[in-house]
């Protein structure tokens, strides 16, 4: 696990969440003061809107600025999928897909990867193609992943041809 505020890995333990939206952790005090500074404040305030949304699947309980919304699903997806959590985080990624329009490489690659975690291997593949199928914008790491899940995928159904 890396630290927020200087990006540096450290053993899950010794790392500190932030109190407010236990969604980050800090090395240090100074890592936190530093990074709070630099961008966690107004992070803070939506992912903790989204941590407390009553209704998962209710888009009006998350921030009303698209782009926060987006925000907020990522994160939120993304930590139930850390903690094993796939049915919500398949509700979070569905909502980035279906309601918000939002189809980056790896929001559809997560929502594919916990389909099958759930067993849903042949639901997953069309997501999975959709994510392959696109010029990855932030990393060619998060493409790669996509291909290996999509072949995974074919393996699990038995089509040993297409993976």
């Amino acid at each position: 696990q890396s630290c927020n505020g200087c990006l540096m890995t450290f053993d899950l333990s010794s790392l500190k969440k932030c109190s407010k939206c236990k969604m980050v952790r800090y090395c240090s005090a100074e890592c936190q003061k530093n990074h709070w500074n630099r961008c966690h404040r107004e992070d803070c305030r939506i992912l903790c809107q989204a941590r407390n949304s009553a209704r998962h699947d209710d888009l009006g309980s998350l921030p009303e600025n698209k782009g926060d919304r987006v925000f907020a699903l990522m994160n939120r997806g993304i930590r139930y999928m850390h903690k094993g959590d796939y049915m919500n985080a398949e509700r979070d990624f569905r909502m980035l897909v279906e309601k918000e329009q939002f189809y980056p490489v790896g929001v559809l690659s997560n929502l594919g990867s916990v389909l099958i975690a759930q067993g849903r291997a042949k639901e997953a593949i069309p997501y999975l193609k959709r994510a392959c199928d696109q010029e990855p914008l932030e990393s060619r790491q998060e493409w790669k992943v996509s291909y290996t899940t999509l072949a995974n995928a074919y393996k699990i159904i038995g089509d040993r041809d297409s993976a």
